[in-house]
Formats: structure tokens, C-alpha cells, sequence
């Protein structure tokens, strides 16, 4: 079905469909994060379980106070406050590049694909946004630097976590709890 056959209804349930695929992810990969930093920070730190929910709460205490300013993404403020820049492929664009990450750049699409490909393109950047989220919280709130977060982030990744029940089983099998992150 071409654009221009649509319906109203039918751009906006394009739309939705889009935005909902984007929000699954987002719920994942949230989840898939801070399990690998609790594990992390336990493995390499000896971070107990309370002393991870704390963190945990400190994450989101740090995710709204980064939401009140839309335009700047979480990876953007944590290459400005750190100078650490994270991006999903080493050699792929960065948030300068990207309208969707970088308040700075202007664009208005034109169409219903170019909207789903928009998308489907930031669900790449929904994991690297969580990273970048944890490390803020670890500079801002226990004054980390970038060479400790690096050392992190290759912790959290080399765990070679896949989905959202991978990371919580393996979450309360190295913790003793299970994860629990604030519903909105």
C-alpha cells in the first residue's frame, strides 16, 4: 500500500506500530543494562545487593533529571561531561550526526517509511543510550572517571547478555534478588 492510499488512520497506526516496536526494545534493553552493570559492579567491585538497588535507584534518579532538557540526549551529555563518546558501531556516526540524538540538527520527514526507517534506525541507539545513562550516574553521583567507565562498560559487555529474562536470571543468580526498577 502506497503512502498516498493511506488513510489517516492507517498513516497513524503506521505510526504507532512503529513507535510501539521502539518502546519494546527500550523496555529490554533497559532491562538488559542495568543487569549487566549490577553484575558488573558485583563481579569487579564486590557490590552487594542493596548497594546495587541504590545505584539502580540513582540511575533513575539521574534519567529524570537528563529528561527535563528533551534536547540533549543521554549520550550527549555524557560525551560533554566526560569526553567518553559511545556509539553502537566504533566506526558508525555519532550523536552529532543523528537528528534524533542532537537537538542542534533540524528535520522534518517527509513520509511514513522515512518515519519507520528513523526508527528502526534508533532502536540501534537505545542500548548505547542506556550505557550511557548508567555512566553519568557513576560520574555525577559517585564521581567515576572515564578510565573506570571504560573498564565497566568491557565488564558489561563481555557478558554476551542477549535479552531482558537472559539478564534477570542471571542478575538473581549472582546478586540473590531479583532486579527491580521503578514503574512509570
Amino acid at each position: 500500500l502506497a503512502e498516498e492510499d493511506m488513510t489517516d488512520k492507517e498513516i497513524a497506526q503506521a505510526i504507532r506500530r512503529a513507535d510501539a516496536d521502539a518502546l519494546r526494545h527500550q523496555l529490554d534493553d533497559s532491562k538488559i543494562v542495568l543487569c549487566e552493570a549490577g553484575i558488573a559492579l558485583h563481579r569487579r567491585y564486590g557490590w552487594g545487593s542493596k548497594r546495587i538497588g541504590d545505584f539502580i535507584d540513582m540511575v533513575q534518579e539521574v534519567e529524570d533529571e537528563c529528561s527535563a532538557d528533551p534536547r540533549r540526549s543521554m549520550i550527549q551529555i555524557l560525551d560533554e561531561e566526560t569526553g567518553i563518546e559511545i556509539k553502537p558501531d566504533a566506526d558508525g556516526p555519532g550523536w552529532r550526526d543523528l537528528a534524533f540524538l542532537n537537538a542542534d540538527v533540524e528535520y522534518q520527514f517527509k513520509s511514513i517509511p522515512e518515519y519507520r526507517c528513523m526508527r528502526s534506525r534508533q532502536i540501534r541507539w537505545i542500548k548505547p543510550t542506556f550505557y550511557a545513562l548508567v555512566f553519568v550516574a557513576l560520574h555525577r553521583k559517585c564521581g567515576w572517571g572515564a578510565e573506570r567507565m571504560r573498564r565497566l562498560l568491557a565488564d558489561m559487555q563481555g557478558l554476551g547478555i542477549r535479552s531482558s529474562k537472559q539478564a534477570r536470571k542471571l542478575y538473581k543468580r549472582e546478586i540473590g534478588v531479583a532486579l527491580e526498577v521503578r514503574q512509570e
